[in-house]
């Protein structure tokens, strides 16, 4: 009788098991299931921005991205996506590779920042455009957008890395290669990773990506109305998570600091004022949220 009511209990807890996600900055984002555990941009490694600009000289922090992943508690990684390959997505790629039995996912570009990182070929998916691969319990699909412009049109470190990336090397080096935005499918609730804050040019169907969850990045975005309008309103999520808007250049924290451009207040005012019914939430570093 006892074995039974455990077996029971067992089985109603793993139907409550839901989805849950950590964050450690910028677009580094964790998001686990009981069964699978995937980490998105690779990035806590914060070189100052006296390293990108006048020494020229980045390196991954090792010991760094283990303090904080150990804070975290993660035990497994089942893969690790890129965005694009710039270095404030992709730094700690090889590092965290080497932590966890991950495989890869994202463009040429980010498997030479794992290949300079002496990762194994075999390890890495160079993604195709609306092609889908499973990951356990997740089917992802990757979907090509595109990086917004920095200054005056032009997208600083444009172009493809054509060999391994080995650091220490210099940033402006580290170019993005493909842009990439990932939808996962999951029984639990479907996530939509979109860390650009303006909708693809190169996809159309928006509606098609219905999710629960939605990781939205705010920088550069053209206006918070044509984010709702464009990406929000037709993903209709749940749960919306700003990323990609506090101050990467500083060290990593638990509660960062926010880009001086950055209007945080006015996007959180305005998703609340046109569309009251998504649940806005504003992460800490390495404190997992339920999102059930």
């Amino acid at each position: 009788m006892l074995r039974c009511i455990s077996i029971y209990l067992l089985f109603i807890s793993s139907l409550a098991y839901g989805q849950k996600f950590t964050w450690f900055g910028t677009t580094n984002i964790v998001i686990q299931d009981e069964d699978t555990s995937i980490m998105f941009d690779p990035y806590i490694t914060h070189p100052s921005f006296i390293d990108v600009f006048i020494t020229q000289k980045i390196n991954t922090d090792k010991k760094l991205v283990k303090k904080w992943l150990d804070k975290a508690g993660i035990k497994k990684l089942d893969a690790v996506m890129v965005n694009h390959a710039h270095y404030d997505h992709a730094i700690d790629l090889g590092t965290v590779m080497h932590m966890y039995p991950a495989i890869g996912y994202g463009s040429s570009a980010a498997k030479f920042v794992a290949m300079g990182a002496n990762i194994k070929d075999k390890r890495f998916v160079v993604v195709n455009n609306k092609e889908e691969y499973p990951i356990k319990s997740y089917i992802m699909k990757a979907i090509k957008a595109k990086h917004p412009a920095h200054v005056f049109g032009k997208t600083f470190m444009d172009g493809d890395i054509t060999k391994p990336y080995v650091m220490p090397a210099n940033p402006w080096d580290m170019l993005k290669g493909q842009d990439l935005v990932y939808y996962l499918k999951n029984n639990k609730g479907n996530i939509m990773f979109h860390p650009f804050a303006n909708k693809s040019p190169y996809f159309d169907d928006y509606k098609s990506l219905k999710a629960k969850v939605l990781f939205l990045g705010l920088a550069k975005r053209t206006s918070t109305l044509d984010q709702i309008k464009d990406i929000i309103k037709p993903i209709n999520p749940e749960f919306i998570i700003p990323i990609h808007y506090d101050n990467f250049f500083l060290t990593l924290k638990e509660d960062p600091a926010i880009m001086p451009t950055m209007n945080l207040d006015e996007w959180k005012e305005t998703i609340k004022k046109e569309l009251p019914k998504i649940k806005i939430i504003m992460p800490k570093v390495a404190k997992w949220i339920e999102l059930n």
